[in-house]
């Protein structure tokens, strides 16, 4: 029940009473078992419960595949409930282009849902997972490449770094599969994969290599 409704039934108790004259900066006091109180101004009350604030847990969301060639990354919700995604930032190269969610825009449980990255093809946009999701500059195949999702507070849930950290949007000469994605495998390992958009991703098809130099990749955090 809304705080105001119930502060206007007080109004009316306490106009018929006589005992109490309340306006918009009246304070009202909420008292604790050591005899503490914490004030409020009326007007500054939207609503009260007697019930704990639910918080959300982030931790199930995952970067699960990331492709420069159709230009998306998808996201995955592992979780059994469904994941509000106001406030979350999906992340390229340390702010370079981003996407954050909508108080609208939720994860379904079990759920996969793209981020089309500037010339998304026409492969990502038909896709039932692509919700319009965009982000405002593209990826490339053949670049350094961070991509992080952050929860409302700035804290990295799930990410993937491809290169070196110094030579991001940076077109080098490390091998790329132009026919495949970063794909993040069942064991938590990336790979290159037949693309995928919004399902399962496929079995690799081959390897990028692993640590931190430019020919491999960093899974974050």
């Amino acid at each position: 029940m809304k705080t105001k409704n119930i502060l206007r039934t007080l109004l009316t108790v306490t106009f018929f009473l006589g005992v109490l004259t309340m306006n918009a900066q009246t304070k009202i006091y909420v008292y604790k078992t050591d005899k503490t109180a914490t004030a409020f101004n009326i007007i500054d009350v939207d609503s009260i419960s007697f019930t704990a604030p639910q918080t959300v847990d982030y931790s199930p969301l995952i970067v699960n595949e990331i492709d420069g060639n159709f230009k998306f990354v998808e996201i995955y919700n592992s979780g059994t409930t469904d994941i509000p995604m106001n406030g979350v930032v999906l992340d390229r190269n340390n702010g370079a282009s981003s996407w954050t969610g909508t108080a609208a825009d939720v994860m379904p449980a079990k759920s996969y849902r793209l981020v089309a990255f500037n010339a998304a093809t026409t492969d990502v946009t038909s896709s039932p997972a692509y919700v319009g999701w965009t982000a405002s500059s593209g990826i490339s195949a053949n670049q350094g490449l961070i991509i992080v999702l952050k929860d409302p507070d700035g804290n990295i849930i799930s990410g993937f770094q491809r290169g070196d950290a110094s030579n991001l949007g940076v077109s080098s000469s490390v091998s790329t599969n132009t026919k495949a994605s970063y794909s993040r495998m069942s064991d938590g390992t990336w790979a290159y994969a037949v693309q995928t958009p919004g399902e399962e991703n496929g079995p690799s098809v081959g390897d990028i290599g692993t640590g931190t130099a430019s020919d491999g990749y960093i899974t974050l955090p």
